[in-house]
């Protein structure tokens, strides 16, 4: 399963990572309808039906997800008010070079994915370089377990989990999709379950190579705030924090997405 969308300014291409067409479709037709758009491909709802009138929206702002570091981490939520069987849900990442943003800036996403008929949640996470890397895979790691561990009150399916996200919060996204337990990003003292893991990942304009040669000054030095140590452990901790690198050592079933500037 393939789809490619224009968005926004910006052309996406997005593979889903394990057989679960209609939620990755659905997270691409809900975030190709923000500010009202028609999706370019899809038509359905989550559920594969005909998008109709949409529900009334629950909104649940700045509940504790974790606590790491000494730093309480909060989440938005937004779900339809009126479900009768577990929904799909997303996770929404902002972006900020990982050191900016914020989490209130998805509200309106959040309440047009609830619209669609998802459960749409959108994590803080730590910035750097007060926390560098790989803190921010830490804190959106913890997030997907805090969705799965509460999937009962929430109304959620824990099988049917994706993510999505903008910039540095595409990246964390990838890193979501294509990374597992032995890869390291779990977080100290982190619970063995519920998992960490997403069934789909839509990716807006990430960076998935933080060692890419190619890199404007300005990107390099972005990278740079996060890493610390000497010259060759950044560039390993690089390294690992790239999706490509995920990627490579996984392979299936983990798939990259990538976006670029049209």
């Amino acid at each position: 399963f393939h789809f490619e969308v224009i968005y926004d300014g910006f052309q996406c291409e997005g593979y889903e990572l394990e057989p679960d067409a209609p939620l990755i479709a659905g997270l691409a037709d809900a975030a190709a309808r923000v500010n009202g758009q028609a999706p370019p491909l899809f038509a359905s709802t989550a559920t594969g039906q005909p998008a109709a009138e949409p529900p009334d929206v629950t909104r649940s702002y700045d509940v504790v997800y974790t606590n790491a570091a000494g730093t309480e981490l909060r989440l938005d939520v937004a779900q339809p008010s009126e479900r009768r069987a577990p929904l799909p849900a997303v996770l929404v990442i902002h972006g900020g070079a990982w050191r900016e943003g914020g989490k209130e800036e998805n509200r309106k996403l959040l309440a047009d994915f609830a619209r669609r008929g998802y459960i749409a949640i959108s994590p803080q996470y730590r910035f750097c370089p007060e926390s560098p890397f790989p803190a921010q895979v830490h804190d959106v790691k913890a997030a997907v377990r805090w969705v799965r561990a509460n999937a009962a009150s929430l109304g959620v399916d824990p099988d049917s989990i994706g993510a999505m996200g903008f910039s540095a919060g595409g990246q964390l996204a990838l890193m979501l999709g294509l990374t597992g337990p032995a890869d390291g990003f779990e977080g100290k003292n982190a619970p063995s379950s519920p998992g960490s893991g997403v069934r789909a990942v839509v990716s807006y304009f990430a960076p998935l190579d933080l060692n890419d040669p190619t890199l404007s000054e300005f990107g390099r030095s972005l990278v740079a705030n996060c890493l610390t140590g000497n010259d060759r452990a950044r560039a390993a901790l690089a390294k690992r924090t790239s999706s490509a690198s995920s990627a490579a050592a996984n392979m299936a079933p983990a798939a990259p997405t990538s976006a670029s500037h049209t």
